[in-house]
This record gives structure tokens, C-alpha cells and sequence, in this order.
């Protein structure tokens, strides 16, 4: 039976309560979900057996990751049976392929591709990881017209999954980097306008930060997981940012994020809401932490589990200012079948 840990220790500032609703499984993959994400309220994953948008496969699957923007896909997929990887563009409609370009090749390593509308064009921010060279590519795709791919991060440096947001016409990236300095992982958030140099965020002492950038009325925020003393483990914070990417006061923690899985983040009746994978014991969780304009927790984090489960990601939609979630098991030993379950969260 799947269960839902709701806990309600609301602050004395804070009215805010939170209410877990329906539950009911939504989809299932053998072995566990490459990725899944709600485009639009329509849900799309990719797992061994194909890319699926709400219950209907598409392609073959994206094991690198991918993104969606309407119905045009951006495919990462990794190197196989002696095939070569590759980024790989493709539009549908009603579900059925009419068009598709290969953008890169990619190495085994890769993981994580973002994508956005650009003009006439499209513009694509992916991972490209081989041993020894992990980078973060760009470039601008418009069907019909040669595509120029280039690095965009810092040579020399292992660079990891990005992520993309807009701002009315306005697109803007940000990735990780780290190194290892005296056998400790350091690394840095970088993020970058599409012209220019990338600029340094922040700096940080984990390996894969997996920076998350939202904008609500007040201005950006990034939410970026690091492991800062005094605390034992990789911790979730978050900062204000101005539009030239320096931070607005020193990060906050407002919860853990010690598994390695995708922060998601948006804004939802009124609060700030991010969910990341994380551990209690040897439980795999996913917590959701409901913020308020200072970036304060409003009510105790949130918690979905399952005993005997194990959940790697998450995503979250806000309609009619309500949550519904979206939440991935991972496939463990010989497990053949694994679910994502849809689940209604109401905080007020």
C-alpha cells in the first residue's frame, strides 16, 4: 500500500496546513524510470522500454534525459551496441513523429538536456560526458539551417547536468562544475545569459549541485543542494539572486538533499515549492519543503514514502492552487516492474 508521511508541525507564523489527497499509480517501467517530468500537465518518462508521453510510447528512450516543449522533443540518448550517441531533435503531432535531426554526438557519460524556443529556432543546453571530459554544450537549432554546437562551460573541468528557464522572450542557463581539491569535491553553480561570459554563482562543496532557478514577483531564486558545516549531510538551500547573478544575502538551508536525483522547484499559492530526493535511515524519500517570500519554511517539510520503496525523483504541476505530484520509484535487484504514482498535495 502506498503511503503518504503528511507532517503537520506548522510554525506559530504560519497558518499554513498541508493535506495529502488521491493517490493512484499513473505509470510503469521495468527496472526503474530514466526520467520523468509534466509538460504542460501532460506527463512524459523515459524508461528501458521507450519514451511515453501519458501512456502512449513515442520513441525509443531518452537514458541520457530529455525536455519538452510542446511537441517537440529534445532526446539525449547514450552510446549502444556500438551505435554512437547522440542529442537528437524531433517534432510530433498527435503523437506521431514528422520530423527528426541529429544536433551532436554524445558520450556514455552524458546526462541532461534542456531546451527552449529561440527566435525562430531552438535553443539547447546538454551534458556531453566521455571519460576524463565532461562539458556542457550549446547551440541553436533552427530546422533547415546548419547548427554550430560549442562548449559552453569550463574547459578542464568536470561540468554536469544544466537546466534552463525563460523570462518572457529572455532565456537563461545554469549548471554545475566541480573538481577535487586535496581529495574533497568543490565545485561552483554557473549561469549564463546565452551571450557573453558564464558567470560563478556560487561556490560549493559537493560534487553535483543540481541548480534549479525559478522567478517569482520578487526576483530569481536558486535552489542548489551542498554540504556546509556544521551540518553531516548534503543539505538543500536556497538564495536570491539580482539580474547579474550575484547572490542577494547568504543561503539558507531549508532541507536535505543527500540523494543524488532532480531538484524541481515552482511557485504555487503563494509559496515557494521544492521537492528533492532525499534519505531517513535507509528509506529513499522524496521531501517537499513549501516556502514563504523569505525564503522561511511555512510548515514542516513533507514527506512521500513507502516502506520498502525506494523514490529517486519526483515533479510537481500547481493547478487551481494545488500540488500534484509526480513520484518515481527506482527499480532495485530483481525487481521486473517498478510504478510513478500521481498524488494531490494541498497546502493552505
Amino acid at each position: 500500500m502506498f503511503a503518504c508521511a503528511c507532517v503537520c508541525a506548522c510554525s506559530s507564523e504560519s497558518s499554513v496546513e498541508c493535506h495529502f489527497g488521491t493517490d493512484r499509480p499513473i505509470a510503469e517501467a521495468d527496472h526503474g524510470f530514466d526520467q520523468l517530468e509534466m509538460h504542460e500537465g501532460v506527463l512524459h518518462w523515459s524508461a528501458p522500454d521507450g519514451l511515453w508521453r501519458d501512456g502512449r510510447r513515442l520513441e525509443a528512450r531518452c537514458d541520457g534525459g530529455f525536455d519538452v516543449v510542446g511537441e517537440v522533443v529534445a532526446c539525449l540518448r547514450r552510446p549502444t551496441h556500438g551505435e554512437a550517441g547522440s542529442l537528437v531533435w524531433m517534432r510530433f503531432e498527435g503523437g506521431v513523429l514528422v520530423e527528426r535531426h541529429a544536433i551532436a554526438q554524445v558520450g556514455r557519460d552524458s546526462r541532461g538536456v534542456a531546451m527552449a524556443r529561440s527566435g525562430e529556432g531552438w535553443r539547447m543546453l546538454w551534458h556531453d560526458g566521455t571519460p576524463g571530459d565532461w562539458q556542457v554544450w550549446s547551440a541553436v537549432f533552427v530546422p533547415g539551417a546548419e547548427t554550430d554546437p560549442a562548449p559552453v562551460s569550463s574547459f578542464q573541468i568536470a561540468a554536469l547536468s544544466p537546466t534552463m528557464w525563460t523570462e518572457g522572450e529572455d532565456t537563461y542557463m545554469a549548471w554545475g562544475e566541480s573538481w577535487l581539491d586535496a581529495g574533497y569535491s568543490r565545485g561552483q553553480v554557473m549561469a549564463w545569459s546565452g551571450s557573453g561570459a558564464p558567470r560563478r554563482v556560487v561556490e560549493v562543496d559537493v560534487h553535483d549541485p543540481r541548480p534549479v532557478v525559478l522567478r517569482d514577483a520578487r526576483s530569481r531564486v536558486l535552489f542548489f543542494r551542498d554540504h556546509r558545516r556544521p551540518y553531516r549531510r548534503v543539505g538543500l538551500y536556497a538564495v536570491r539572486l539580482d539580474d547579474r547573478f550575484q547572490t542577494m544575502g547568504e543561503p539558507v538551508r531549508v532541507g536535505r538533499a543527500n540523494a543524488d536525483g532532480p531538484i524541481r522547484a515552482l511557485e504555487c499559492a503563494g509559496s515557494l515549492v521544492v521537492l528533492t530526493p532525499r534519505t531517513w535511515d535507509e528509506d529513499l524519500l522524496i521531501g517537499i519543503n513549501v516556502l514563504d517570500r523569505d525564503l522561511r519554511k511555512r510548515i514542516a517539510e513533507q514527506q512521500v514514502y513507502e516502506w520498502n520503496a525506494h523514490f529517486d525523483q519526483a515533479d510537481v504541476a500547481c493547478v487551481d492552487d494545488e500540488l500534484r505530484l509526480v513520484v518515481a520509484e527506482r527499480g532495485r535487484g530483481t525487481e521486473s516492474r517498478v510504478q510513478a504514482h500521481a498524488i494531490q498535495l494541498s497546502c493552505r
